[in-house]
């Protein structure tokens, strides 16, 4: 057997200035001890006491230590990219998953051969986070996931779903994902992407990222506050271009791409004229009013159009 075929699960744990939050996170690292054959800590040093209580944890429990510069994505990568077991684990500071939910996720990439498998959050009990994570793609378009669940979505869907998402992953939190090691090696996250290149890389990889959904939840996800980062209209409609281009290359999907790309620039404009902080009811201007309309009616026509790249006879 190859020792990319062994089943094992490297936890890489991020780490950077969180000391806070850090120690209740301990719990979660030594419950994942069952399931995980490595824990493997990427540290950024700063200004609290966190390089020094992960460094008393490896005395204490063992582990691998990885200390590099700042920056979220390009840490990850760092990490990921000395991992030699078949899958890996993103164990945030803050988010949980239950040792058995990583085995049930593992049981599906394994089942399908698929490069990712993830599921939706647990939601909080909070009213206004759980609000807030009602609103992330994995939970908007369950219904759809649900119809493919352990199964590979089809690339075609995986694009569809993602543009609508906009700066949403389709993926929802990493603390939901278990991911083929060989795949997120040959495909890192991407940089220059801020605070969403998660995002980012399922726009990048809707081609090639084999993706299956479990609707069972198995982690919990620490729902912030207002981070006050903002991401330009351009910003977005960068990453939505990404589909535009697949889908012009194909007669069939030249429909499709005209319908999202007009779509797409609805929503600059709408953004553009509201402002940072629409009056209230901005939207019912006339010509504001019109383009809403717009935007409805192309991301109708961008979804029927695209669902016909996708093959007949699924579900």
């Amino acid at each position: 057997m190859s020792p990319r075929e062994d089943g094992k699960i490297t936890c890489l744990v991020p780490v950077y200035e969180c000391a806070d939050r850090l120690a209740d996170h301990l719990g979660t690292v030594r419950a994942l001890e069952e399931i995980c054959d490595e824990i493997f800590w990427v540290v950024t040093p700063g200004e609290d006491n966190s390089v020094r209580m992960v460094q008393n944890v490896l005395r204490a429990r063992g582990g691998k230590y990885l200390e590099v510069p700042r920056g979220l994505y390009e840490a990850w990568n760092s990490g990921i990219s000395r991992v030699t077991t078949e899958f890996i684990y993103i164990s945030t500071v803050g988010d949980a998953v239950a040792p058995r939910g990583l085995v049930s996720l593992r049981a599906c990439l394994q089942e399908t051969g698929a490069d990712v498998c993830f599921s939706p959050p647990c939601l909080p009990e909070e009213k206004k986070a759980r609000r807030q994570l009602r609103d992330w793609p994995v939970f908007r378009f369950r219904k759809e996931l649900g119809a493919w669940e352990g199964k590979i979505l089809p690339p075609w869907m995986v694009a569809k779903l993602q543009a609508l998402s906009g700066i949403h992953s389709l993926l929802g939190s990493c603390a939901s994902c278990l991911f083929r090691t060989s795949f997120l090696q040959s495909h890192p996250f991407p940089a220059g992407y801020f605070h969403y290149g998660d995002s980012a890389w399922v726009y990048q990889n809707q081609a090639v990222a084999r993706l299956v959904f479990l609707r069972q939840p198995v982690a919990k996800f620490s729902v912030h506050g207002p981070s006050g980062r903002t991401v330009e209209p351009r910003g977005v409609e960068r990453l939505r271009w990404m589909v535009i281009r697949r889908l012009a290359l194909q007669t069939r999907g030249k429909a499709a791409a005209q319908a999202l790309r007009r779509m797409s620039a609805c929503i600059r404009y709408l953004d553009a004229h509201r402002g940072r902080r629409p009056a209230r009811f901005w939207w019912l201007r006339p010509k504001l009013l019109a383009v809403r309309l717009q935007k409805v009616l192309q991301k109708g026509l961008f979804a029927a159009r695209i669902r016909q790249l996708i093959p007949a006879g699924k579900p």
